[in-house]
């Protein structure tokens, strides 16, 4: 099973960058925010990765 690139795979990692961004929010944590960047910028390329095959 492929994530990357994926239509399931940018749906999970953009969920779990909006559960860090949240966690980062409830905590007022800096690092835990920029960790959710992380995952939402993966969640960009694997959306890009994804509509590049259509």
């Amino acid at each position: 099973m492929q994530l990357f690139g994926s239509k399931l795979g940018t749906v999970a990692w953009l969920l779990i960058g909006a559960g860090t961004a949240a966690l980062a929010v409830y905590n007022d944590n800096q690092l835990t925010a920029l960790i959710a960047v992380g995952w939402v910028t993966l969640a960009v390329f694997s959306w890009a990765e994804y509509r590049k095959d259509d």
